[in-house]
């Protein structure tokens, strides 16, 4: 391993090292905090509604406190029974999953009963039977000054409301009712303001069959977030104080699941796997520790390396073989003379492929030649093809000749460079 590929691997290893402390020791003093719009009871953070459960649980008005948690055509009692009953929902917007849902509740107020809804946004067919045509509007600031027309409460502070996620105060599409479209404008009335030059009303009571609607368009008002403070908590008692004595159905279902629906009443795309895990801060550590590692590991790994080459079998040589076979027939049957002849045939063969020197004409310029390029006497070669030509001179040939003659052979293919 060269130093430049020791240098690398530290550097990785560091970066690794300082990512592992940063992503679990950075926000060790921080809690987690979740300033997503919920409105769920069971909620502590900023957008939950906690607090203001909490204090329903104890209003002096109420007698007791219901958990709506199925379809409302199952659970919520329509018969007016000589007290008032106050339906209760605040979230982002109303999802009544079926026409039953929402007949039910338009006939729970038709019999006499409260129905206090504080939403962003309304569907269809509630919207309907309330507006005439556009049921809100809106303004668009970073805060939101709110108080009453009631002459016991305009004089006490006003509660200045504000977006805020994080450490950031954002500008914000603050609703307020278009009152001009109420089908009742005569009759519904005016409770609660954001102040402006033309005072814009947020809270209205609108009267629908023997039943009375109270329709509020900021529900962050009543967020954890907004009764934290000294001013919201007392915008939100005052709010109640407009209830009437009664029990209290809270709708805990009809907000289920609390983020998937727009204000036009349809389903908002999902969230993406991806985008769920960088919503959670620990998740989003450890993503990243994942992308750093594998970068480290594209650094060091990822070089392009040499295909497996695979071994090639050394092809045998078995015209050798076939020549050795022969040779020993040769011997066997003492024809020295045919041996001789496939001594010489190799020979040549071997001369004119190494060394590219024609053998057709064996005279003094082959010899010549042959022993520049293998630095062998021109002496030792001569005597090799005076031996050659003795074989095919004769028909008898001693053992000691032939012996002798496959020496010279042998010395010459070890000497030859």
């Amino acid at each position: 391993m060269n130093n430049n590929r020791k240098y690398l691997i530290v550097a990785g290893a560091l970066i690794v090292l300082v990512a592992v402390f940063w992503a679990f020791f950075s926000n060790d003093s921080k809690p987690i905090i979740n300033w997503e719009k919920t409105y769920r009871k069971e909620d502590t953070n900023p957008y939950g509604t906690y607090l203001l459960y909490e204090l329903l649980k104890s209003y002096e008005k109420k007698d007791s406190l219901y958990v709506l948690d199925r379809h409302l055509a199952d659970t919520l009692k329509i018969e007016f029974e000589g007290k008032p009953k106050i339906y209760f929902f605040v979230g982002e917007s109303m999802r009544l999953s079926n026409y039953s849902d929402m007949d039910s509740l338009l006939a729970f107020v038709k019999n006499g009963n409260i129905a206090f809804v504080s939403s962003e946004y309304l569907r269809n067919p509630f919207k309907e039977e309330i507006f005439v045509d556009s049921y809100f509007k809106e303004i668009e600031d970073s805060t939101l000054s709110l108080s009453f027309y009631h002459p016991d409460f305009s004089g006490k502070p006003k509660h200045e409301i504000l977006y805020k996620t994080a450490d950031t105060v954002s500008v914000y599409d603050w609703n307020y009712i278009n009152m001009h479209q109420l089908f009742d404008d005569e009759e519904s009335v005016k409770i609660s303001y954001a102040e402006d030059d033309e005072n814009k009303p947020v809270l209205v009571k609108v009267p629908y069959g023997k039943g009375w609607i109270y329709l509020h368009s900021v529900p962050l008002a009543f967020t954890n977030y907004s009764l934290l403070t000294e001013n919201g908590l007392q915008y939100a008692e005052n709010v109640l104080s407009h209830l009437p004595d009664g029990d209290i159905y809270w709708d805990k279902y009809s907000k289920l699941p609390y983020d998937i629906w727009d204000k036009s009443g349809y389903k908002r795309p999902q969230k993406s796997i991806l985008q769920f895990i960088l919503s959670q801060p620990s998740l989003q550590w450890a993503y990243y520790l994942l992308l750093i590692t594998l970068l480290v590991y594209m650094i060091f790994q990822g070089k392009r390396r040499q295909k497996i080459i695979p071994a090639i079998e050394t092809t045998e040589n078995s015209s050798l073989e076939f020549v050795d076979m022969v040779s020993k027939l040769y011997r066997q049957q003492k024809q020295h003379n045919k041996l001789i002849q496939q001594q010489e045939k190799i020979f040549l063969n071997f001369v004119r492929n190494k060394y590219y020197i024609s053998t057709q004409e064996i005279d003094k310029g082959l010899i010549g030649k042959l022993s520049k390029k293998t630095q062998i006497s021109e002496r030792e070669i001569e005597s090799i093809f005076n031996g050659f030509r003795f074989a095919h001179s004769t028909f008898e040939i001693s053992d000691n000749f032939l012996i002798t003659l496959h020496q010279k052979i042998e010395n010459f293919y070890k000497k030859a460079k």
